[in-house]
């Protein structure tokens, strides 16, 4: 049994990313015995069930498994029911799941429009689609992407691809824009963070799907393409701050290529604690420390006068603390005071 339908769009079933076709004439949402079989990680059966296919006496017996988590982009659907038949499409997304989500197919605009995104549908003829593998993109350690900085990250597939794009899962404030890569190259994203914050990257995150390439256009019909190379070269350097590289190299002299690694991830994610600068401070309200004077009681003593010698440097010290707003100035009975 094969679906007519020519519409897919790439999502995640279970953590396994599958290209679904989007099929309004099955009722139910249906994956494939093959995908069901070879996933470590299956939903229980709940039920076995008769399946009635389009043709007078067309059934078979087959199985009703759940709940699954089905993630499109940046959102997770979690479904109660879905199931399983010898489809040779990994995936049918069938009417039951899109009214359930109010999804909404423009068929002018080649998109599936679902809660708030709207993602590209693949519009192939028969068998096009159905042998190119995709892969998920993960994080292989953890990395710091600075705050307003572009870094380009090394990451890994799932599964070995021939010649390959990388849709990168985008967001709000972490933006990535699509790789092609050749079979064999080690994958690299470049992540820009728009935001005044770092964003923490974790190991084993996944941060996009690769297609394989299952057709190359040999012309270009107007424009001009120019092309680009890219180093492979790992950049997490790039990620420890300007005021931490001098520490990473001193610290580092001593230190294996493993321990440098792990030295590089600690400065970049606790680079906050360390000061920029001498008037980099902040307050830290979490913990309040107690002096034990026992009975004694304070005792007020005159104002100590700076040494003549130490009058200027005070004046250009205080200056310049004026300028960072370190210190602010408070008038009271005519005379100034910094706080």
């Amino acid at each position: 049994m094969r679906s007519s339908s020519n519409i897919k769009v790439q999502l995640d079933i279970n953590g396994v990313p599958v290209a679904a076709v989007i099929d309004t004439a099955a009722q139910v949402t249906i994956v494939s015995d093959k995908l069901y079989n070879s996933s470590s990680s299956n939903p229980p059966i709940l039920k076995k069930v008769i399946l009635h296919t389009a043709g007078r006496d067309l059934k078979m017996t087959r199985y009703r498994v759940g709940p699954v988590s089905i993630v499109i982009r940046s959102q997770t659907f979690i479904d109660n029911e879905v199931f399983v038949a010898p489809v040779d499409d990994d995936m049918l997304l069938g009417l039951d799941f899109l009214q359930q989500h109010q999804a909404i197919i423009s068929m002018s605009g080649g998109n599936l429009e679902i809660g708030h995104e709207r993602i590209a549908m693949n519009s192939c003829s028969d068998g096009d689609l159905s042998t190119a593998r995709v892969a998920k993109v993960t994080m292989v350690k953890n990395i710091n992407v600075p705050p307003y900085a572009v870094l380009r990250v090394p990451c890994s597939l799932s599964m070995s691809l021939d010649d390959y794009v990388i849709e990168p899962i985008q967001s709000d404030i972490l933006l990535s824009p699509r790789l092609l890569q050749s079979n064999g190259c080690m994958p690299l994203i470049c992540f820009v963070n728009l935001s005044n914050k770092n964003i923490k990257l974790i190991r084993g995150e996944k941060v996009g799907t690769a297609h394989e390439i299952v057709d190359v256009i040999s012309e270009v019909e107007s424009g001009e393409i120019k092309l680009q190379k890219v180093s492979s070269k790992d950049t997490s350097e790039n990620e420890v701050p300007e005021h931490l590289r001098d520490l990473l190299i001193k610290s580092g002299e001593h230190l294996s290529s493993q321990e440098n690694s792990l030295l590089r991830d600690v400065l970049s994610s606790y680079a906050d604690v360390f000061a920029k600068n001498e008037f980099d401070l902040v307050k830290f309200t979490a913990i309040e420390h107690g002096i034990d004077t026992g009975d004694a009681r304070p005792v007020k003593q005159r104002l100590r006068r700076t040494p003549a010698c130490y009058v200027d440097e005070e004046e250009k010290h205080l200056n310049s603390c004026l300028v960072l707003e370190t210190l602010i100035p408070h008038h009271q009975n005519g005379h100034q005071h910094l706080f």
